[in-house]
């Protein structure tokens, strides 16, 4: 961390992280992520700037705090986490309630099911945060293709209950008859969670290719141009984000 009224540019790090600017009062006035620390701080301190309000929030920075993180992905977590944390004045973004999403095993229930949600509870099993939306909405919609997991959100059902339209579709099991094994489901879970950790991102990147092939074949070229993206988007996955305080809590790093 630096933390002095005279800023050293050459001290910073060319290293992801976030950075602080505080004013004379010690108070956190500003709050960024950069993909290279040394190179985005030092913009702030150029003669002309294009926004006034970048040269008005220079003029009130005396000292620098910043913190490294292992990738850019971290980063955009990190300030996300401390912008809603200390609310400093310059930032607009970020203060509210929002928050990146996670897709949510809900394991408590006695057939799971996987869901896209922004908060976290004391229940089931969180994967995220996803700072990339789309990202998120891929694995939802790959793993529901690939596996019958539970898609309606009744935990009772009436007798001579009928199966819907996805039982089918071999989209989803019977759940709804009370007929699916609780070894097929824990079996069925202990594979999604394993892909979601990115231990088997490859198995999931074999799939899709298998259907994109298939499709090109039955020329299918449209549902073969999508699944190609979502094989670029899945390939361009970082590895798993190591930062994200859900408390407030004091830290050096």
């Amino acid at each position: 961390m630096v933390n002095s009224p005279k800023i050293n540019l050459k001290s910073f790090p060319e290293s992801s992280g976030v950075y602080q600017f505080l004013n004379d009062n010690k108070e956190i006035i500003y709050i960024g992520k950069a993909k290279n620390l040394k190179k985005r701080v030092s913009t702030y301190f150029h003669k002309n700037h294009e926004r006034a309000i970048t040269s008005h929030l220079s003029k009130k920075i005396d000292s620098i705090k910043f913190i490294v993180t292992k990738n850019e992905k971290d980063a955009l977590i990190l300030e996300n986490t401390l912008i809603k944390q200390h609310q400093p004045f310059y930032n607009i973004n970020l203060k509210d309630n929002k928050t990146y999403p996670y897709l949510w095993l809900t394991t408590h229930e006695k057939y799971p099911r996987l869901l896209k949600v922004r908060k976290k509870i004391n229940k089931g099993v969180f994967f995220g945060p996803y700072t990339n939306v789309r990202m998120a909405d891929i694995y939802l919609e790959i793993l529901h293709s690939i596996f019958p997991i539970k898609k309606c959100s009744r935990l009772k059902f009436p007798k001579n209950f009928k199966p819907c339209f996805y039982f089918h579709l071999g989209k989803c099991l019977d759940y709804c008859l009370d007929a699916v094994s609780e070894e097929d489901t824990k079996k069925m879970i202990v594979e999604i969670k394993s892909i979601l950790r990115d231990d088997k991102k490859k198995k999931v990147l074999q799939v899709l290719q298998q259907k994109m092939q298939f499709a090109s074949e039955q020329l299918d070229f449209e549902k073969a141009l999508l699944l190609k993206k979502k094989i670029e988007i899945l390939s361009e996955v970082e590895t798993s984000q190591q930062v994200e305080f859900q408390n407030e809590m004091n830290f050096d790093v």
